[in-house]
């Protein structure tokens, strides 16, 4: 279901944290509170967002909204819309037939509302995180990313 809702709202997430100043781990947890974002599905989705980040790509929209033509709409795990980039970070769960044919579905939508549309794995992301990115900004480069 989208939009997403935050299972700890941010503003009492803040609050937790500034209120634990000085305390053990309150620098960390300053720093990590600075990258959480609402609507990511697993960790993984997470560990790729700043794989990408930190390799200097434009931060993607978490639980992107992608609006067909004809009303129908859809929802990828990061997106570009500048550039019209999905990506989709599979899991397992990805690996069953139900599921490859509710993907195939959701490709050829994002297809034909005229985005185009990376997938990640787990394999892809044991080569690590600059690998990835990698991945990521040459296609991003194909999309019109000057970066």
């Amino acid at each position: 279901m989208y939009p997403k809702a935050a299972i700890v709202r941010l503003a009492p997430l803040t609050a937790a944290v500034v209120a634990a100043a000085g305390r053990r781990g309150a620098a960390r947890a300053r720093e990590a509170l600075a990258l959480v974002r609402v609507g990511a599905d697993s960790p993984m989705e997470t560990r790729l967002r700043l794989a990408l980040v930190r390799s200097g790509l434009p931060e993607p929209v978490v639980g992107c909204l992608i609006e067909g033509e004809n009303g129908e709409h859809t929802y990828v795990d990061l997106g570009f819309p500048q550039y019209r980039l999905a990506v989709e970070y599979d899991g397992v769960h990805h690996l069953t037939p139900q599921q490859q044919t509710r993907d195939a579905m959701r490709a050829k939508e994002i297809a034909d509302a005229g985005w185009r549309l990376l997938v990640i794995t787990r394999g892809d992301m044991r080569h690590g995180g600059r690998w990835v990115a990698g991945r990521v900004a040459e296609v991003l480069r194909r999309q019109g990313w000057a970066g």
